[in-house]
């Protein structure tokens, strides 16, 4: 069942993303609006032994290296390979709830967002940061 969820996680993102997305290289800022207020923020990936990501526009936020966390944002990033720009859109996302299992339901981005992507093994994980009403979230795309 949850290889069946993972299949459909990762076809839905690559269905929705293949002709709008690109991976970038961590070293390559992006640029982007994010958050949704109007500007775009510039945003940047540290990577090492503690990496992160830094977002900079009217507000700042800084994600990983243990840094405060958002609605089940990862607290570590070392695992990231590329990074690249997600387009708002209708996409789907996979929680664990309570009982260990794997929900997959629909959401509608409010924004643009980052995705996180990691490559191994023919194994793609991935997630999307973005923002819904004001706030930083997290988009699990493989659990």
């Amino acid at each position: 069942m949850r290889l069946f969820i993972f299949i459909s996680l990762l076809s839905s993102f690559l269905m929705a993303s293949s002709q709008t997305y690109e991976k970038i290289d961590l070293s390559t800022s992006i640029s982007i609006d994010v958050n949704g207020d109007g500007s775009d923020e510039n945003i940047s990936f540290t990577k090492g032994e503690c990496a992160q990501i830094m977002i900079q526009g009217d507000s700042e936020y800084l994600f990983g290296c243990g840094s405060k966390t958002y609605f089940e944002f990862p607290s570590q990033l070392e695992w990231v390979d590329y990074w690249g720009i997600f387009p708002k859109q209708k996409t789907e996302e996979g929680i664990l709830n309570s009982n260990g299992d794997l929900e997959v339901r629909s959401i509608v981005m409010q924004n643009d967002g980052i995705f996180l992507m990691k490559e191994e093994d023919g194994l793609i994980i991935i997630g999307v940061l973005t923002f819904m009403e004001g706030k930083p979230y997290w988009i699990h795309q493989y659990c």
